[in-house]
């Protein structure tokens, strides 16, 4: 049985699922109108619930005329669910997300979005899996699914990495192979975050990144973010008088800087998607955790006289690595290509209010992370990472919602309107999407 909210936003019900239908044929309800049952986390659009309906297709997304925009209004006046606790993960993430002003994340469960990970893949579909991202191999619009993805080549590649790194260690710790050493540190700094960016290209729901780019971003971002980050330090005071939490504020815009240096010559209209951009910045941040990882392990080792030390610190680095460097740079570079989208970057762009709060919540998350006080547990850093996580879970539910008003502009020109009619279209469906914020 289903809850609906009316136009005044009230909740109606409970009502079964022909209801919703009937009420959505007369009009009195949209693609838009959030509906609810127990068991959900919270309201969501029918739009995204269909299929929990029951229905056969999609609802049309146009709004019934003269209805108030408070029936079919998504992100940041959606409702807790009746009896939510406000302090609830639900709860938590939405304080989190009205606060730097994003959607509301709505019809997402962590588990359903992970039921992909046991299944079995052979190698030709794994092959086949990397082989997108070229022009000939990018789907068009159509066959694009602008659901929530379901990731599964991540969990592989960490346990790949991870097989190498074992690997290694034994031969070194347990053998005495110093010859290995710098294997070791390469294979244990890469493998977390290298597996995280792999994630989001699996997010990349449009699939028009190739792993080509992905890789060269990775490495080169890496090594042009540190640079970049060192110009900072040297330009600027701000690790004299703040210490290590200035990194927050300098190393972000180092990674943001490197995001928009290599990919100044990427044809905009070919990488025009939200997706696209947090895909672009976790690879760069990727390559600064990974090679500032190295980097830390190889100096503990060299001090401390003991490869022990150094991996321990690979260890703790790798376990908290998705929750840093890798989502910070992923986030801002999200917030940049809302903006940005198909038109050719600008600087103009950075001042854009969506972009300058996106940024500034990754830099305070950094500096936040750079603090002395840790907790027990390393408390402080998974608190941080679940913040991280859910505005990078609101930004990939807003670059779905773009995709999908692509795909609806996409199939409005198929019916063979007037350019003018398109053009309404795609503007009532991105102010649509945007008006929750970037």
């Amino acid at each position: 049985m289903w809850h609906y909210l009316d136009h005044q936003r009230q909740t109606i019900g409970p009502v079964d699922a022909s209801h919703i239908a009937d009420l959505l044929q007369r009009g009195v309800l949209n693609a838009d109108s959030h509906v609810w049952y127990t068991g959900w986390p919270n309201w969501a659009p029918i739009s995204l619930a269909w299929q929990a309906l029951g229905f056969a297709t999609a609802p049309s997304a146009a709004r019934v005329p003269g209805l108030p925009l408070g029936s079919g209004q998504s992100g940041n006046a959606a409702l807790l669910a009746p009896g939510q606790n406000p302090w609830s993960l639900g709860g938590f993430a939405n304080k989190v997300t009205d606060l730097v002003g994003l959607e509301r994340i709505e019809g997402f469960r962590i588990s359903e979005m992970m039921s992909a990970v046991f299944k079995r893949y052979g190698d030709e579909t794994i092959e086949a899996y990397f082989s997108v991202g070229l022009k000939e191999t990018t789907p068009p619009l159509s066959q694009v699914t602008t659901k929530w993805p379901k990731p599964w080549m991540f969990a592989r590649a960490l346990a790949l990495a991870l097989f190498l790194y074992f690997g290694f260690l034994i031969a070194v710790i347990y053998m005495g192979a110093e010859i290995a050493i710098p294997a070791l540190i390469i294979t244990g700094s890469f493998a977390v975050p290298l597996a995280t960016v792999v994630f989001f290209f699996e997010m990349n729901a449009p699939q028009n990144v190739s792993l080509y780019q992905v890789l060269k971003l990775v490495l080169m971002g890496g090594v042009v973010s540190i640079l970049f980050s060192l110009l900072l330090f040297n330009l600027t005071t701000f690790d004299d008088w703040l210490g290590p939490p200035s990194a927050g504020l300098i190393e972000e815009l180092g990674k943001l800087a490197a995001v928009i240096f290599l990919t100044r010559k990427l044809d905009p209209q070919r990488y025009p998607y939200l997706l696209n951009g947090l895909l672009f910045g976790a690879a760069v941040g990727a390559g600064f955790a990974a090679f500032e990882s190295a980097g830390y392990a190889f100096m503990i080792m060299m001090e401390a006289q003991s490869a022990a030390a150094g991996n321990a610190n690979i260890w703790l680095r790798g376990v908290l690595a998705p929750f840093g460097h890798v989502v910070w740079t992923a986030i801002a570079a999200g917030a940049v290509w809302s903006v940005k989208g198909a038109k050719p970057f600008n600087f103009s762009m950075l001042l854009d209010k969506r972009v300058l709060t996106l940024l500034g919540a990754s830099m305070l998350l950094h500096f936040c992370w750079n603090l002395p006080w840790i907790g027990p547990f390393l408390l402080k850093f998974w608190l941080l990472g679940l913040i991280a996580w859910i505005l990078v879970f609101a930004l990939i539910q807003k670059g779905l919602r773009q995709l999908q008003a692509a795909r609806d502009v996409s199939n409005t020109m198929t019916r063979g309107l007037s350019l003018a009619e398109v053009q309404a279209a795609l503007k009532n469906r991105v102010n649509q999407i945007n008006r929750g914020g970037p």
